[in-house]
């Protein structure tokens, strides 16, 4: 190493709030309970949100990770390949999060650290990408206070207006 400290590192040591996930944080979650604007969000686009969660887990191993409260995930977020693009192609990805409701007692970590993990995602794939429900406007905001950009289209399923948002790194 050149001694500099790298994104992945500055994201490490943010005060142990985040580790590397497993699927057995995926059961905790789901057992605990989805946010109820994951779960709308989810059963708009014809998901149960349990089932999306799991999915999201799979894809995007290895780059899946755990914030804890107390020692109790309370989230998971990662990215993963863009669907439809080659394998070996990193050139854009699909970042989301799902939480349970305890997320909120780490909401101020969070917030302030957020940005070095998106930033540490934006470093495996230079453009990140997704969809949000319009009517999940805290997460709206988080979005754009990371660092994403908001198209002005969007995509209605189902009578709901889903957002697409991306972050050039």
């Amino acid at each position: 190493m050149n001694g500099k400290a790298t994104t992945f590192d500055a994201a490490t040591a943010c005060r142990g709030w985040v580790i590397p996930a497993l699927r057995e944080h995926v059961y905790t979650i789901v057992k605990d309970g989805i946010r109820k604007p994951d779960v709308l969000e989810q059963a708009a686009l014809g998901r149960n949100a349990d089932d999306a969660l799991l999915q999201s887990f799979e894809a995007s191993f290895p780059h899946v990770y755990t914030a804890v409260a107390d020692g109790h995930p309370v989230a998971m977020f990662g990215v993963a390949p863009l669907a439809g693009q080659d394998p070996g192609d990193k050139s854009a990805g699909v970042v989301w999060l799902l939480a349970s409701d305890r997320v909120f007692r780490i909401t101020r970590d969070f917030i302030e650290q957020a940005s070095a993990w998106i930033e540490h995602m934006n470093n495996i794939y230079p453009v990140l990408v997704n969809w949000t429900d319009e009517r999940k406007a805290a997460s709206r905001r988080w979005l754009e206070h990371v660092g994403f950009i908001f198209y002005e289209s969007f995509e209605e399923v189902d009578g709901v207006k889903f957002l697409r948002f991306y972050r050039a790194g």
